[in-house]
């Protein structure tokens, strides 16, 4: 089950970071939960969050790229509110630079065409960073939560199963949105 709770967490932290609607921070902290009653290893979660969370990322950049020709030349309705979004985007990461990976979604970087090389680095540092962040501050109650509940590895993928239902009704209700607009 050990192995199974990684790859939860790993894709469950990849998924958000590349931009789809779950809730990655909450299979992190479960995880991080679980280190802390000594059933999964703290420090393999925050190398198996950060890793997954690169590895995301920079999923979502790939994807963004190649988003960036649909958003300036589709036509429709929202061509010229799209248009002035990455405008304004372009505005904030030339004004911000690398700190902008830390604030927007990864796709946003590979649609405003931020330099490959630059966004893996600062990509990197923002996923450890954020994964060290997040497990450390659910490892560190992990004690006090533990007194009050009963856990085990079947609450790490109860957390997923949750984030993955969240997730799929935010995507549906999206694509609903679009199909009437």
């Amino acid at each position: 089950m050990t192995l199974l709770s990684y790859m939860i967490l790993f894709a469950g932290v990849a998924a958000s970071w590349i931009g789809i609607p779950i809730v990655g921070g909450a299979v992190l902290a479960t995880a991080a939960v679980l280190a802390g009653d000594g059933q999964l290893n703290l420090w393999l979660v925050i190398l198996d969050a950060a890793v997954a969370a690169w590895a995301g990322g920079y999923a979502g950049y790939l994807l963004g790229a190649r988003a960036n020709e649909v958003l300036l030349s589709h036509p429709g309705r929202w061509r010229g509110q799209r248009q002035r979004a990455l405008i304004l985007g372009e505005r904030f990461y030339r004004r911000w630079g690398p700190l902008a990976v830390f604030l927007t979604p990864t796709w946003v970087s590979g649609a405003l065409r931020m330099p490959r090389s630059s966004f893996l680095i600062w990509n990197a540092f923002a996923a450890i960073l954020s994964s060290i962040v997040a497990v450390f501050g659910a490892y560190a109650v992990a004690g006090a939560i533990l007194d009050r509940l009963s856990t085990g590895p079947g609450v790490l993928v109860a957390a997923a199963v949750v984030s993955a239902a969240l997730g799929g009704t935010a995507l549906y209700r999206r694509r609903a949105r679009s199909a009437i607009e």
